[in-house]
């Protein structure tokens, strides 16, 4: 999680600024973002988690409109090509679930490129509001489910996240992380699976005036 968001920023310097971040450099930007979602989940949900989110979003729907409205491309142009992605998407989404380019062998570049100091804002916030919160999360999970766990929990799972993605960056740098949220993400399907049934229950339960 850390590590992709910090690969990201990695990219987005290099290209905005010229400057090729080595393990060092990386590790570095790591403990600064430690440091800023360790604060930020400190402070609870409702200041630094919260003001951070809603930064983040203002800042993304702040892009959004100015690239449709002010960008190179006409708007109705962009209005248009987003209608037939949609529709692309849906009509591709079997397909390309099962997709794997088993016939192509060699190492692609990328597709475009990052060129807004915004972007690269909106990035790190990312980074520092997906990592508060899983710490917060996984925090409150190990207070068997306390809504505002102490902070010292907060601080605790927070550093554990942090340095884990440190210890991957050193070890097997990007391609390890990408290993790790593969092998991650398989199991976190079926918890995704269960947390809509949770869900579900809870409203019905909050419904029928059960909590």
């Amino acid at each position: 999680m850390i590590g992709l968001g910090v690969a990201s920023i990695s990219f987005g310097i290099e290209k905005l600024f010229g400057l090729h971040l080595d393990n060092f450099g990386k590790v570095m930007v790591m403990m600064v973002l430690i440091v800023a979602y360790v604060i930020s989940a400190a402070t609870g949900v409702e200041r630094g988690i919260k003001i951070l989110s809603q930064t983040n979003m203002i800042l993304a729907g702040s892009l959004l409109v100015i690239i449709l409205f002010f960008g190179h491309a006409p708007t109705q142009y962009l209005f248009n090509m987003m209608v037939q992605m949609t529709g692309d998407y849906f009509g591709g989404l079997v397909k390309f679930s099962f997709w794997t380019d088993a016939g192509n062998f060699e190492q692609r570049d990328w597709l475009g490129w990052w060129l807004s100091l915004i972007v690269l804002f909106n990035i790190i916030i990312f980074a520092v509001t997906t990592s508060d919160s899983a710490s917060f999360f996984v925090a409150m999970q190990m207070s068997k489910g306390e809504r505002d766990p102490k902070i010292s929990m907060r601080l605790l799972w927070g550093v554990v996240i942090g340095l884990t993605g440190i210890i991957f960056q050193l070890t097997g740098g990007f391609k390890a992380i990408k290993s790790l949220a593969i092998v991650v993400g398989a199991p976190f399907f079926f918890v995704g699976i269960a947390f809509i049934f949770s869900v579900y229950f809870m409203l019905r339960d909050a419904k029928a005036g059960k909590i």
